[in-house]
């Protein structure tokens, strides 16, 4: 008796070899699958863990990448120091590459520049452009240029300019920026409010859609207290203020020494 329980135990010890014998055997009986469905599954399953391993490590890069810029503003505090961008970045509703102060796509010299703005300026009897585009380019250019001009004028499109700018600005990595012709200061605080906060104010005229903004890093700065104001351009010919440029101060505040800085942001007219 003792002999034949012996037996029977030895029987039931499944060694390594037994057991993936057993798993395949098992596998084929009960789920009618062939040794080609695993391997399938396996591969499928490699190829999980490689995605897996990929975000991570792209997760682990954007990690180090924070960590250097806040090693980066820890180093400027220590020496009470800032980066500070200034950029005009062109406002939306005046991207035209049209405008006689770009055609791009054109090998324009300073002569014929001076051309083109003279024809551009030209005002007939009531004070309309007397040329718009193509017809103040027209005997300037070339039919060739003014094609060329236009295929370009696609690179102004907010569309196209608006993630540019913002990745720009990115990598630039200011303490402090001040943005002008501004005309979707939405737009960029919700695209920066990771780290940077912002105070805008919009030029007084009506039809300028534009205006200052001024973004500060968080981490290291406050705000203390902000004001815009609006200069006198000049006046018309019945003598009324003409206001259309702005100002923006704003006071910070470090958060590490809680000391004041004044910052202005302002988009002057060419000889104001």
């Amino acid at each position: 008796a003792n002999t034949e329980v012996q037996s029977i135990q030895s029987s039931d010890h499944i060694g390594p070899e037994d057991e993936e014998e057993e798993r395949g055997v098992s596998a084929v009986e009960h789920k009618g699958s062939s040794p080609l469905s695993w391997r399938g599954r396996g591969s499928r399953h490699l190829e999980s863990r490689v995605t897996e391993l990929e975000d991570l490590i792209q997760k682990q890069a954007m990690q180090l990448c924070s960590m250097r810029q806040a090693l980066d503003c820890v180093q400027r505090d220590c020496q009470r120091t800032i980066s500070v961008l200034q950029y005009n970045i062109l406002a939306g509703y005046l991207g035209r590459n049209i405008q006689p102060w770009f055609l791009y796509g054109a090998n324009i010299t300073k002569e014929q520049r001076e051309q083109v703005f003279a024809k551009f300026y030209e005002r007939d009897e009531s004070g309309a452009p007397r040329n718009p585009w193509p017809k103040y380019a027209e005997g300037i250019l070339t039919p060739e240029e003014v094609a060329e001009v236009n295929r370009r004028d696609k690179d102004f499109e907010w569309t196209n300019r608006k993630p540019r700018l913002l990745k720009e600005f990115r990598e630039l990595n200011p303490d402090i920026a001040s943005l002008v012709e501004l005309d979707h200061p939405l737009d960029f605080k919700k695209a920066l409010s990771d780290e940077w906060d912002m105070i805008f104010h919009k030029r007084p005229r009506d039809a300028s859609k534009d205006g200052c903004g001024v973004f500060y890093r968080r981490s290291k700065f406050r705000l203390r207290a902000h004001r815009g104001f609006d200069f006198i351009d000049g006046s018309d010919s019945k003598g009324r203020e003409k206001r259309d440029r702005s100002c923006l101060m704003v006071i910070l505040e470090w958060r590490s020494q809680a000391t004041p800085l004044v910052f202005l942001s302002t988009h002057l007219a060419k000889d104001p």
